[in-house]
């Protein structure tokens, strides 16, 4: 196994659900062979971009990540990929802002209202998936979030442009909307129970 399969499996085991390591394989390669980049310029766009690469916690080699953020956050050919990236944002997210405790759950409800999960490696459509991901890292979704990861629905108001709210902004205004709700903690539940059920086959397959 190569050095890049091991981190790809590393991430999947940290931070993807295990429902989706089996189903979505096509669409997570796809994801980290996929560059991340940022269009939110401006004190936001700063902002953002700074505490992503800050939550990329499963690089081993960050030597090739900006030491300085603030100076070079014009840059967008950095070697850093959307997989990472987003599994990154999530841990730090669900540690600093989102009262859930496992990054694994927000991985999942975060693909759902991008639209992703309906491409399973049964229905994977390579140029369908890119399109979605280019419109979320352009930011071409609806100024109520609908088409990101965060999506808005009985709290948007006029006043609000996702478009133009740092990650941290929109994942918090997301929040406020589907907290507190009984049906989704247990939902949450629920899905740590199936996780850790089929952890260990998902340990022995990455170790094989």
């Amino acid at each position: 196994m190569t050095e890049q399969e091991q981190y790809f499996f590393e991430i999947l085991r940290n931070a993807v659900p295990w429902y989706m390591t089996q189903h979505h394989r096509k669409l997570l390669e796809h994801m980290f062979n996929t560059r991340y980049y940022v269009t939110l310029k401006g004190r936001n766009g700063l902002f953002e971009e700074t505490r992503l690469w800050d939550g990329i916690y499963y690089r081993r080699d960050h030597s090739d990540l900006p030491l300085n953020l603030g100076e070079s956050y014009e840059t967008t050919d950095l070697d850093v990929n959307v997989l990472e990236v987003w599994a990154g944002f999530l841990k730090r997210a669900c540690g600093d802002i989102l009262p859930i405790d496992s990054e694994k759950n927000m991985f999942y409800f975060t693909m759902q209202n991008l639209g992703l999960i309906d491409y399973d490696d049964d229905h994977y459509d390579e140029e369908k998936v890119d399109r979605i991901i280019e419109k979320w890292l352009d930011r071409k979704y609806g100024k109520d979030g609908v088409g990101s990861p965060f999506p808005l629905y009985t709290t948007y108001t006029d006043d609000i442009n996702m478009r133009r709210l740092d990650l941290w902004k929109q994942a918090d205004l997301w929040w406020m909307e589907n907290d507190p709700v009984d049906e989704f903690v247990e939902y949450l539940q629920r899905f740590d129970y199936a996780q850790e059920i089929f952890a260990n086959v998902f340990n022995q397959e990455a170790q094989g």
